[in-house]
């Protein structure tokens, strides 16, 4: 790889007017959440270090922990899929759904296993988030996955795309959302967005698919617990989890996909696996600020190019920004479970040196 090459094209990235405009407005969008941040995390430094160590406790056994997870599910009644990969997890969910219509609540987990693209040429989907909507009607990607980030246009009304949403929404079949984690005995915890959707369709919505990672399972309620509130606390609030919802009735589906963290469980980059998924990393990284959505999506920045690895591969890692990162240990000093992504970073540049990448 090129180096100066590559930096070339971040700098040709900073000075892209739109961006930036895009880049400014979400940091004006964040600065509230931020203070609240910094003062939640200082006074729970508790909670910071015991789940940090439940998610090392939880990582060192990912492989029991999957298969206890499956089985419980499984011996509850619920329709529950073990998916390799993101095609398997299509593969498994296509068979279900046919040609009926989709509501999609957004989320990473949804962007990695690929569901608007799998079903968007053969099913009609609503994305139930007038935020992404929005980005779809502007033709922009979200910005992040704490806050898409767009400016209303001129000739977009939102509330007209939240009615249309809305109405679309309950004319489908199928919801397809995420868990923010899930305890070995299948206890699920869903954010605050996915149990809108959930409390909005459970009348008209005769399947709901839950996808979750395997490196998002705990070993107890306790620790699934604990991790929401700490997510919540290093969002500043944005990530909330939702209220109890009645699911008496619906035929759930939880998939479960690997995706390669099986895998890195075993190596000695599996300190990654205990991300918490706050995404408030990138909020840090002055890379993020300069170059915004195509550092890493779509968890963004330092984090996000490390996990398009052991997903994707490094060709893929190199091509979302591994050469970005400045190495300054921003997100590092950040982090609410102290994961050092800069080492990572180095490792995943020798890794690319050594094959000639």
């Amino acid at each position: 790889m090129d180096v100066g090459m590559q930096g070339t094209k971040v700098k040709k990235l900073v000075y892209d007017p739109n961006m930036q405009k895009r880049l400014e407005k979400l940091r004006s969008d964040w600065e509230p959440y931020e203070k609240n941040r910094k003062k939640l995390l200082r006074e729970n430094k508790e909670l910071r270090e015991k789940v940090g160590r439940e998610r090392t406790s939880a990582i060192n056994e990912l492989d029991d922990i999957t298969i206890e997870t499956l089985k419980s599910l499984q011996d509850s009644g619920i329709d529950a899929f073990m998916a390799k990969n993101r095609g398997d997890a299509v593969n498994f969910m296509r068979e279900i759904i046919g040609d009926r219509g989709l509501v999609i609540v957004p989320s990473t987990q949804i962007t990695e296993v690929g569901v608007t693209q799998a079903f968007s040429l053969s099913n009609d989907f609503v994305m139930f988030s007038l935020d992404h909507s929005m980005c779809v009607k502007c033709g922009i990607p979200p910005m992040h996955p704490l806050l898409p980030t767009w400016e209303k246009p001129e000739n977009i009304d939102p509330r007209k795309v939240e009615k249309e949403m809305k109405e679309k929404a309950k004319k489908a079949g199928v919801l397809v959302l995420s868990a923010l984690c899930m305890s070995k005995d299948g206890s699920m915890a869903l954010g605050e967005k996915e149990g809108k959707a959930l409390e909005f369709m459970k009348k008209s919505v005769q399947d709901v698919f839950v996808i979750v990672g395997v490196d998002r399972l705990t070993k107890s309620e306790e620790a699934c617990s604990d991790l929401t509130k700490l997510m919540s606390m290093s969002t500043g609030g944005l990530i909330e989890p939702a209220k109890p919802v009645e699911k008496k009735g619906l035929k759930m589906h939880v998939v479960l996909i690997d995706n390669g963290r099986v895998a890195i469980s075993r190596t000695s980059s599996k300190d990654v696996l205990r991300c918490i998924h706050c995404y408030s990393c990138s909020l840090y990284c002055p890379v993020f600020w300069s170059v915004g959505y195509p550092y890493g999506p779509p968890e963004m920045a330092g984090i996000g190019v490390v996990t398009t690895n052991f997903r994707e591969g490094i060709k893929r890692s190199i091509d979302r920004g591994l050469y970005y990162c400045v190495l300054c240990k921003r997100c590092v000093e950040e982090c609410p479970v102290n994961i050092d992504i800069v080492t990572e970073h180095r490792k995943l540049r020798h890794k690319a040196k050594i094959s000639n990448l």
